[in-house]
Protein backbone atom coordinates (compact mmCIF):
# COMPACT_ATOMS: atom_id res chain seq x y z
CA UNK A 1 0.00 0.00 0.00
CA UNK A 2 2.59 2.13 0.91
CA UNK A 3 4.11 1.50 -2.58
CA UNK A 4 1.18 2.87 -4.39
CA UNK A 5 0.98 5.97 -1.81
CA UNK A 6 4.12 6.66 -2.77
CA UNK A 7 3.72 6.36 -6.76
CA UNK A 8 1.12 8.23 -6.47
CA UNK A 9 1.83 11.05 -4.58
CA UNK A 10 5.26 11.28 -7.39
CA UNK A 11 2.52 11.35 -10.21
CA UNK A 12 0.72 14.53 -8.60
CA UNK A 13 3.59 16.20 -7.83
CA UNK A 14 5.28 16.20 -11.39
CA UNK A 15 1.51 17.04 -12.31
CA UNK A 16 1.91 20.24 -10.13
CA UNK A 17 5.40 20.93 -11.32
CA UNK A 18 4.14 20.81 -14.90
CA UNK A 19 1.30 23.45 -13.82
CA UNK A 20 3.21 25.71 -12.10
CA UNK A 21 5.34 25.78 -15.57
CA UNK A 22 2.51 25.96 -18.04
CA UNK A 23 0.41 29.03 -18.78
CA UNK A 24 -3.80 28.68 -17.92
CA UNK A 25 -4.62 27.26 -21.42
CA UNK A 26 -2.58 24.56 -21.32
CA UNK A 27 -4.86 22.86 -18.57
CA UNK A 28 -8.05 23.81 -20.57
CA UNK A 29 -6.44 22.62 -23.66
CA UNK A 30 -5.86 19.39 -21.91
CA UNK A 31 -9.44 19.31 -20.81
CA UNK A 32 -11.03 19.81 -23.75
CA UNK A 33 -9.01 17.47 -25.95
CA UNK A 34 -9.68 14.76 -23.57
CA UNK A 35 -13.24 15.43 -23.23
CA UNK A 36 -13.44 15.52 -27.59
CA UNK A 37 -11.61 12.18 -27.28
CA UNK A 38 -13.56 10.65 -25.23
CA UNK A 39 -16.77 11.79 -26.80
CA UNK A 40 -15.24 10.28 -30.44
CA UNK A 41 -14.57 6.78 -28.05
CA UNK A 42 -18.21 7.07 -26.75
CA UNK A 43 -19.87 7.11 -30.05
CA UNK A 44 -17.58 5.70 -32.57
CA UNK A 45 -14.65 3.10 -30.96
CA UNK A 46 -15.01 -0.17 -29.68
CA UNK A 47 -16.64 -0.64 -26.12
CA UNK A 48 -12.70 -2.19 -24.89
CA UNK A 49 -11.06 0.91 -26.72
CA UNK A 50 -14.05 3.34 -24.71
CA UNK A 51 -13.12 1.77 -21.37
CA UNK A 52 -9.02 1.68 -22.23
CA UNK A 53 -9.59 5.37 -23.14
CA UNK A 54 -11.46 6.48 -19.95
CA UNK A 55 -9.06 4.65 -17.49
CA UNK A 56 -5.95 5.88 -19.35
CA UNK A 57 -6.95 9.21 -20.38
CA UNK A 58 -9.68 10.48 -18.25
CA UNK A 59 -8.05 9.66 -15.37
CA UNK A 60 -4.72 11.49 -15.97
CA UNK A 61 -6.95 14.21 -16.13
CA UNK A 62 -8.66 13.82 -13.14
CA UNK A 63 -4.92 13.62 -11.77
CA UNK A 64 -3.83 17.06 -13.48
CA UNK A 65 -6.85 19.27 -13.40
CA UNK A 66 -6.82 19.44 -9.59
CA UNK A 67 -3.31 20.35 -9.90
CA UNK A 68 -4.00 22.84 -12.26
CA UNK A 69 -6.90 24.51 -9.95
CA UNK A 70 -4.59 24.17 -7.17
CA UNK A 71 -1.93 26.21 -8.64
CA UNK A 72 -4.12 29.13 -10.93
CA UNK A 73 -6.08 29.14 -7.37
CA UNK A 74 -3.06 30.49 -5.85
CA UNK A 75 -1.44 32.80 -8.30
CA UNK A 76 -5.14 34.11 -8.76
CA UNK A 77 -4.85 34.95 -5.39
CA UNK A 78 -1.67 36.51 -5.46
CA UNK A 79 -2.88 38.64 -7.82
CA UNK A 80 -6.18 39.86 -6.28
CA UNK A 81 -4.15 40.76 -2.84
CA UNK A 82 -1.71 42.78 -4.53
CA UNK A 83 -4.08 44.76 -6.84
CA UNK A 84 -5.83 45.38 -3.06
CA UNK A 85 -2.71 46.37 -1.89
CA UNK A 86 -2.04 49.07 -4.91
CA UNK A 87 -5.41 50.45 -4.93
CA UNK A 88 -4.84 50.95 -1.26
CA UNK A 89 -1.71 52.82 -1.69
CA UNK A 90 -3.16 55.03 -4.22
CA UNK A 91 -5.88 55.54 -1.92
CA UNK A 92 -3.70 57.13 0.66
CA UNK A 93 -1.72 59.02 -1.81
CA UNK A 94 -4.54 60.76 -3.29
CA UNK A 95 -4.32 64.79 -2.52
CA UNK A 96 -1.03 64.86 -2.11
CA UNK A 97 2.36 65.75 -4.10
CA UNK A 98 2.66 62.16 -5.50
CA UNK A 99 -0.69 61.93 -6.79
CA UNK A 100 0.87 62.38 -10.60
Amino acid sequence: MYELSAFMTGIYNRCLDHAERSPRWHGNAILAIALSGFAIALFLAPIWVFVSYFVVVIGGVQIYMPAHSKVWTKRDEIRKDQFAKTMKTRKLLKGTRFDK
